[in-house]
């Protein structure tokens, strides 16, 4: 099961943030990450054990005694209805869309550093991809290419995401990265 019966059956765990605050939706309950069930801060004590290199991330970014809240925040923060802790003990880190992109010293280590994408596009189709609600000029002078050059990834994007326009693109957006 790797789904949102998964969740509500008992056997897996989402975690997501709410104000900022860290989360967790385990056995049909939710629960402030500081006041959820044992399993749960062991399986992340486990994982944490197991990833030192994470643990030091989110222990330079929190301070000491709130890794398991930073971990949290850099791994799992999106509530998707897929399981981030598996009915087997199996953690399944997101791509979190974090403000800090481009500027955290710990991209990479304490976060998946790129979005996965299920339809194949490259680094560059995926940043057009992310501008499309922009005219192709407006992306060209973000991106400093020609707008020819965006007029052809964009083109590429949409054989590739199986569209036929921008405004189709724009709406299936959100579906083309991958939750895990």
């Amino acid at each position: 099961m790797n789904s949102l019966e998964s969740i509500l059956s008992g056997t897996g765990a989402e975690f997501y943030t709410h104000n900022d605050i860290p989360m967790v939706s385990y056995q049909r309950r939710q629960y402030e990450l500081s006041e959820a069930p044992e399993y749960i801060h062991q399986s992340l004590d486990n994982y944490l054990t197991s990833n030192p290199d994470k643990a030091r991330a989110y222990r330079e970014m929190a301070g000491e005694g709130k890794e398991k809240e930073q971990c949290v925040k850099c791994l799992f923060a999106n509530l998707d209805g897929v399981p981030d802790l598996t009915d087997d003990g199996v953690f399944m880190p997101e791509y979190v869309d974090c403000p800090n992109r481009g500027s955290c010293s710990w991209e990479g280590i304490g976060c998946l550093a790129k979005r996965p994408c299920q339809f194949g596009l490259s680094e560059r189709e995926q940043e057009i991809a992310d501008l499309a609600d922009l005219s192709n000029k407006e992306i060209a002078e973000k991106l400093f290419l020609s707008p020819y050059t965006v007029s052809t990834h964009l083109q590429n994007v949409q054989r590739k995401v199986g569209v036929r326009n921008k405004k189709q693109l724009i709406k299936i957006r959100p579906s083309i990265w991958k939750q895990h």
